[in-house]
């Protein structure tokens, strides 16, 4: 019986030490900085889930913005494309005019320095 009134008073005596004024005082300021703790990353979380939604938006409207920007300079694009296109064209139609306009001082060049008489008279000694 001894040994069981041993038993008892080790655990009446740890149970004393958890209860004890000093245990019961850490216990309650654990407790409160969890609170605080569980406060202030509730406040935070808040905050960034405000930050996010505010980004969002702004995103959502960029997009909306860009969205109406590349539409518009679509017609913008294909437009200075015909131009451009309608400008290679005609630059093509002068080169060509430039080219056939080389040929022809050329073309002079030669029948200038041709002797008329020689190509157009049959070479015959006995006309004279």
């Amino acid at each position: 019986m001894e040994h069981s009134d041993n038993i008892i008073n080790e655990i009446v005596s740890l149970k004393n030490k958890f209860n004890s004024d000093e245990q019961t005082a850490i216990l309650k300021e654990v407790a409160q900085n969890v609170r605080k703790f569980e406060e202030f990353t509730n406040q935070k979380s808040e905050k960034l889930r405000n930050e996010l939604r505010t980004l969002n938006r702004k995103l959502t409207t960029i997009q909306a913005s860009t969205k109406k920007s590349i539409e518009q300079n679509e017609t913008g694009f294909n437009d200075l494309m015909v131009k451009y296109e309608r400008e290679k064209f005609e630059l093509n139609e002068t080169l060509t005019q430039l080219d056939a306009e080389e040929k022809y001082p050329l073309e002079l060049e030669e029948l200038e320095s041709i002797n008329i008489e020689d190509e157009t008279l049959p070479k015959d000694d006995n006309t004279s």
